[in-house]
């Protein structure tokens, strides 16, 4: 088998385990001191390590792990000891549906969880600043971004923007300093 039918295959395994479920609550291994100014950001999200689905079916530790190509994706592991949670996130509601979203190579960056209560939007990115503070968000990359807030997602989303292999985001804070030095 393939390696990325390996992930492929992980992550399939993973979907098909909560189609129905009940999460009872996430728990989150959080980077609590990222190299960039989370607070400047214009949406809000969890910077995680790794996120802890429990539910009715047992714990299942969603993080990333990269490809022999570079790409990092999603990988589940089942069953897993919680430890270093950092905080958690009562649910207690029963997923309806679950998507995904592909970039490169078929392997998935962005994984929908539709609830009774609400939608979880996750991703496996990062976000790269420079000195000038401009920010570039990469998605297939090392870190797991976690929206409890569906409109927050939309603003992440609506921050990005296609171009080649990275999803560049200018954010509005940063454009609106430039124009003002500008006048």
């Amino acid at each position: 088998m393939s390696e990325f039918s390996n992930y492929k295959n992980n992550f399939q395994e993973f979907v098909n385990g909560l189609q129905d479920c009940y999460i009872e609550k996430l728990v989150y291994v959080e980077d609590l001191e990222p190299t960039f100014d989370k607070a400047s950001l214009p949406f809000e999200f969890r910077y995680c390590f790794s996120t802890t689905f429990v539910t009715d079916k047992g714990s299942f530790l969603l993080h990333t792990s990269q490809t022999s190509l570079g790409y990092e994706t999603f990988w589940i592991d089942s069953n897993k000891a919680i430890n270093k949670a950092t905080s958690e996130r009562l649910i207690n509601s029963k997923v309806k549906t679950v998507s995904s979203q592909n970039k490169y190579t078929d392997l998935p960056y962005k994984l929908s969880i539709e609830l009774e209560k609400g939608i979880l939007n996750i991703y496996a990115a990062e976000i790269y600043d420079d000195a000038d503070k401009m920010y570039t968000i990469k998605v297939n990359d090392e870190m797991v971004f976690v929206f409890d807030d569906n409109h927050e997602a939309k603003k992440f989303e609506e921050s990005i923007t296609t171009a080649n292999m990275w999803l560049s985001a200018i954010l509005v804070g940063t454009i609106s300093s430039e124009k003002a030095d500008k006048h």
